[in-house]
Parts: structure tokens; sequence; C-alpha cells
């Protein structure tokens, strides 16, 4: 573990100097930024692999590829273009297979390989909600 990074800006706070509003605190990448310039890292060739959407989104900003475990953690299924993830998987084991078979995969291929899972076009407009989209698919396998 190179480094350990959390927003210590709750939005209901009870202390006064940190009840603020920043950039630290998921979906803002302010955190992904900061680790990346510390520890060297290039965010186009991260991945963010979160439980909710806002780990998605943080990830999106911030350059990264993501992937989300559907562990029942989320309660709010916003779907927007930053809070699709590149893959929906049950845990972390199969978070690290996803990865290693596709770090070396261009996002535009990703998108590609996102829609086709789901035997639609990588088209917002044809996307079904977030609740319902990638789950059939790592069920099935895929």
């Amino acid at each position: 573990l190179d480094g350990f990074y959390y927003c210590p800006h709750p939005p209901a706070g009870v202390m006064p100097e940190y009840t603020v509003e920043c950039n630290c605190r998921k979906p803002w990448p302010g955190l992904l930024y900061r680790a990346a310039a510390e520890l060297g890292a290039e965010l186009g060739e991260s991945w963010m692999v979160g439980d909710i959407l806002d780990d998605v989104e943080a990830g999106r900003r911030a350059g990264c590829r993501t992937v989300m475990i559907h562990a029942g953690t989320e309660t709010v299924w916003r779907a927007t273009d930053l809070r699709w993830p590149d893959a929906l998987v049950p845990d972390l084991r199969r978070a690290a297979d996803f990865i290693l078979r596709h770090s070396g995969t261009e996002a535009s291929e990703l998108a590609l390989l996102r829609a086709s899972s789901l035997g639609l076009r990588d088209d917002p407009a044809t996307r079904p909600s977030a609740a319902t989209q990638p789950i059939a698919a790592v069920e099935a396998g895929r």
C-alpha cells in the first residue's frame, strides 16, 4: 500500500472547520489527483474500483477506467455518462480479473466491449437504466 487518502469534510459534520465544500469528496476527483501527483501515477493508465456510483464518477472525472463492485451498497442509481462503469462485477476478485484482462485495452475499445456485452450500441439514448444494465452480463459470466 503506497498511500491512504480520505476526505475529512463530511457534508453534515459538527466541526465547522471541516464542514466545507471541497474537491476531495467523491464524486469530485481531488483525492485521485493528489494521489497521482504524490505517487507519480498516470491516471489515464489507472483504474478506480468502488462500490457506489460516486466512486465511478470520481474515477471518470479523473480520467481513470472504472470497475464497480455490485455489493448492494449503491442506493441511488442515477445513471449519467460519468456514472457508467467499464465493468460491473460481483466481487473484488472479478474486478481484479477484469483489470488484468483489459489493462492494455484502449478506452474506446472498452466502451465498445461494454456496449456489445449488453447487446447495444454505446449510445446514451439506448442505454438501459443503471439498475438493470450490466448485472445480467455479470451473472451470465460475461
